[in-house]
């Protein structure tokens, strides 16, 4: 149960950069929903965390990608108004290579782009992905 849980649920995502350009999703649904984040989702039992993040993005943006190093964590927790956690996430992102196949938004991803990172910040972000970039440009990257 995503709603409510009764402990933290592991999702990864897929930091895919190319070409001055980071892919990203928009949201299709809570937490953040129509909010760009990186593509990603919840771990299934027996799945590696790389292979976790291969298939989710795949699901969401169509292409294969060859999964690299971790390169954060944060966590995502979201109350409702009774004060109640109503999510909480521990979030893996990793760095992924474009391998093969054409941009196409499918699972839960609205759409999905590569946005040129001159222009990132003219989109709505999720929480995430403001710490992804500060950490980034902290790390040389951006």
């Amino acid at each position: 149960m995503r709603k409510y849980p009764s402990d933290p649920i592991i999702g990864v995502g897929g930091i895919v950069l190319k070409d001055g350009s980071l892919l990203l999703v928009k949201r299709g649904n809570p937490p953040n929903k129509g909010c760009w984040g990186v593509p990603g989702g919840c771990l299934e039992l027996g799945e590696t965390l790389e292979e976790g993040v291969a298939r989710e993005v795949l699901e969401e943006c169509g292409i294969k990608v060859k999964v690299g190093e971790l390169f954060d964590f944060f966590e995502v927790f979201e109350r409702d108004d009774q004060g109640r956690l109503k999510f909480h996430y521990v979030l893996l992102d990793f760095l992924a290579e474009h391998l093969s196949g054409t941009l196409k938004n499918g699972g839960d991803a609205e759409e999905c782009r590569y946005i040129p990172l001159a222009d990132i910040w003219n989109y709505k972000l999720t929480p995430g992905v403001v710490e992804l970039l500060k950490r980034m440009e902290k790390r040389g990257m951006l």
